[in-house]
This record gives structure tokens, sequence and C-alpha cells, in this order.
């Protein structure tokens, strides 16, 4: 019997162990795979920089395409672009600002050498569009600007016209209101829902003083109470 004891007293603190070596053999390798995939990242990460650098020059071929098609040498700013003095831009000079005319003197590489207003300097390509380009947008905007005008003055037509039949149906100071949206005391059911429209709940109470009525509208969060068909008072 102690033989036994013994044995097994001495096979406890190995399984122990073999257990011990078990959970340290895993963590080492999930370990391992962590820095695997940190190296993984790095790389990527690595690749994404080249890549953007490449999306960068591909921009700048791009506008430099634009410019040399439409044959010009003026550009515009599409963003606020620095304007350095020498090529390897160690000096700022200015800050060319948004939708400013520039004059291209030079196609240098990723730059333009320019001049804006009396100073001449080195700037990015990338930020410029062309004089046409420039032209094409305005008019797009100016296009845009005018459907606009055109929308608002027949709303402003629809409203003037919508005013004058309220006024004469419901006189000078509840017709204006209604053309408004907007509620005052003593407006009717009527001119209630002309103004803003049914409500979404009607809580009538009926007594020997009259009907009472509470017009609930959810979206707007407004109750307004009627006694006897007239706005007798509101909340929102």
């Amino acid at each position: 019997m102690k033989k036994y004891l013994l044995l097994v007293l001495t096979l406890i603190p190995l399984s122990l162990f073999s257990q011990e070596l078990k959970h340290k053999s895993k963590l080492d390798s999930l370990n391992n795979l962590i820095a695997m995939n940190n190296e993984q990242i790095k790389i990527l990460e690595q690749k994404n920089k080249v890549l953007t650098s490449e999306v960068k020059v591909a921009l700048q071929e791009i506008d430099s395409l634009s410019i040399a098609e439409n044959k010009t040498n003026v550009i515009y700013s599409t963003r606020p672009v620095a304007l350095y003095r020498d090529i390897i831009h160690s000096k700022l000079i200015e800050d060319i600002p948004t939708d400013a005319k520039v004059v291209i003197l030079e196609d240098i590489g990723d730059k333009y050498k320019v001049i804006y207003q009396n100073s001449i300097g080195y700037a990015y390509k990338f930020g410029f569009i062309t004089e046409f380009e420039r032209n094409k947008n305005l008019l797009k905007k100016d296009e845009e600007k005018k459907a606009l005008d055109i929308e608002y003055v027949k709303n402003q037509k629809a409203y003037e016209v919508r005013k004058k039949e309220l006024i004469k149906k419901y006189g000078s100071y509840f017709g204006k209101l209604i053309s408004e949206r907007r509620i005052a005391i003593g407006m009717t059911n009527n001119m209630v829902i002309e103004s803003i429209g049914k409500p979404d709940d009607i809580n009538r109470t009926v007594g020997s003083w009259g009907v009472n009525e509470q017009w609930v509208y959810d979206v707007k969060g407004l109750y307004i109470y009627f006694k006897n068909g007239k706005v007798t008072s509101f909340q929102d």
C-alpha cells in the first residue's frame, strides 16, 4: 500500500509538469503566429506605401496629359498649393489659394515651374486643373444654379397663388398664417388641416359643455386642443 501511494505521489508532479509543457508549447506557437502576422502587416504596409506613391505619379501624369491635350500653359489651383523657391522645396515662398490663376513656365517631372502673380517658383502638379476644365466646371455650376433659380421662381409663384386663395377663403389674418403653415388660437378644424395637415390621432370628449378634442401630431410632437371646432390652445 505504501509503495502504491508513493508511486501515485510521484506521478502527480510528472502529470502537472507534462500539462505545463503542453500549455507553454501552445503559448509559444500562438506567439510565433502573432509575430508572423506582424511581419506580414509590415510587408503589406510597405507595399501600400509603394502603391500610394504610384497613384500620385499616375495622377500627375493624367494632369500633364490633360494640360498637353488642351494646349495651354494656364492652369488653376483646385485647393491651396504650396509654392517653393527651389525645385527641392527647401524654402516656401507662399501658398497659392484655391482657384488662383497660374502660368506654367516649365514641366519638370512631378512639378511645374510656374509664375503666380509676381512670384516664380515650383509646385507639385496635383492640385491644378486646366483652364478648359475650370470653364467646364463653372458652366456646370452656372447651369445648376439656373435650374435652382427656375425651381425657386416656380415654387414662389405657386406659394403666392395659394396665399391669395387662402386669404380669399379665410380672411387676411388666418389666410396668411395658413400659407406660412402656422397655427393660431381661433382657427377651425379645416384651417388647421390646410395649414399643417391631418393629425395622427384625435382624442374626443363630449359633454354638456360641448365637444373637446385633442389632435396629436406624433412626428412634430404637437398637441392642439379644440372646443366646439375651434383651437383654444396648443403645445409643441
